[in-house]
């Protein structure tokens, strides 16, 4: 398990595979870069750090699961992201530095977005949270390249 400014992350055991090789490297342009900084929840001050949750699934999918067809944002992710994200990343929040409105915000934030889904940050503890088919669907979109399907 990678740890880093309480963002927690596992390895799935794929070390030596080109699975693992790409998802090592992407975990390392993640650490790398200020994506991990800490987003602030809903109502959160924005210098607390995101809570560690001790039972967070370690279900991030490979790009071996790829081949079969990723969740479409149109009929899948954006409803996500607007039912359970929506309620806080909005224009004007002022505990919300990203907003979520359309394809190309949730696009732009997909990094972000993949480590506080997997790392279980977001949503927050006070929020109705994902179920596991929609965190599965939101991990699939991410780890399968965002597509605008």
């Amino acid at each position: 398990m990678l740890a880093w400014r309480g963002v927690r992350l596992r390895r799935q055991g794929l070390r030596g595979t080109s699975a693992g090789s790409a998802l090592a490297g992407r975990l390392a342009v993640f650490a790398a870069g200020a994506v991990f900084a800490a987003l602030p929840a809903c109502g959160e001050a924005a210098s607390e750090p995101p809570a560690v949750v001790d039972d967070c699934p370690d279900d991030l999918p490979t790009e071996l699961d790829c081949p079969a067809a990723a969740p479409t944002y149109s009929a899948v992710v954006s409803r996500i992201v607007s039912e359970r994200c929506g309620s806080c990343h909005f224009a004007g929040n002022p505990f919300s530095s990203q907003v979520f409105v359309d394809y190309d915000d949730t696009y732009a934030a997909r990094r972000t977005m993949l480590t506080r889904v997997y790392g279980c940050d977001m949503p927050p503890p006070d929020a109705p949270q994902l179920t596991p088919e929609e965190r599965g669907a939101l991990l699939k979109w991410f780890v399968c390249g965002a597509p605008q399907n």
